[in-house]
């Protein structure tokens, strides 16, 4: 099976189809494991969260037209080394796509080394690419202004909360249970939640100066 590599940068802005088949590359999935000596049992190994996965390709830009090449047009070695030298110096990740595989995944390049083979008068470059894969920490786009104003109408409001707010009344001379009820509450025939929430058994045994918790209005019993 003909395996066709490309490689992108910035969405396809600049694209690099790799004109001779994959032959060789290497896709790694490490883990961050840890061993712990037991005196019962020996060393355990404790299996964490997966590292970042690793490709190394190696390849060969032409310098001429080969029977078993993907394309028949392609760039100059030259050029292809300048691409991949500029995207790696950029400070951005590009995108390695190998066709008909899972791999197609941004990375960020650690190393690409090239050079002509021992002998060889072809021109052609054997070069192999090490790269480390990339993770976006903030995957949402940039937003057009018709986006954004449509955002602010979609927007989630504040979610009200349940917190309950508990009212106080100072005790006055001829201050009824009723009366705080009817004031408080809207109706004074809620006297009986205001006992119960102070631990007043006599409702007309209030004493002057004393503060009184008003239970939410809502909690209509």
């Amino acid at each position: 099976m003909i395996q066709e590599c490309i490689l992108s940068y910035k969405d396809r802005v600049e694209v690099l189809e790799l004109p001779v088949p994959l032959q060789e590359y290497e896709l790694g999935n490490p883990h961050n494991s840890y061993t712990f000596s037991t005196i019962n049992n020996g060393d355990v190994i404790a299996i964490g969260k997966k590292k970042l996965r690793t490709l190394s390709i190696n390849s060969l830009f032409p310098n001429q037209v080969y029977p078993y090449l993907i394309k028949k047009e392609f760039p100059t070695p030259k050029e292809c080394i300048n691409k991949i030298e500029k995207w790696r110096l950029s400070g951005e990740p590009i995108r390695v796509t190998i066709v008909d595989t899972e791999i197609n995944h941004a990375f960020v390049i650690d190393e690409f080394k090239w050079g002509r083979a021992s002998g060889d008068g072809s021109g052609d470059i054997h070069f192999t690419l090490d790269l480390t894969e990339y993770t976006y920490l903030n995957t949402e786009k940039s937003k057009s202004n018709k986006e954004v104003k449509n955002s602010d109408k979609t927007k989630l409001k504040d979610r009200p909360t349940n917190k309950k707010t508990t009212t106080s009344h100072k005790v006055k001379y001829g201050d009824t249970l009723w009366d705080m009820a009817e004031k408080y509450l809207g109706n004074g025939n809620r006297w009986k939640e205001i006992a119960k929430a102070n631990g007043i058994k006599d409702g007309w045994a209030l004493v002057v100066g004393k503060t009184i918790k008003i239970p939410p209005k809502a909690e209509a019993k």
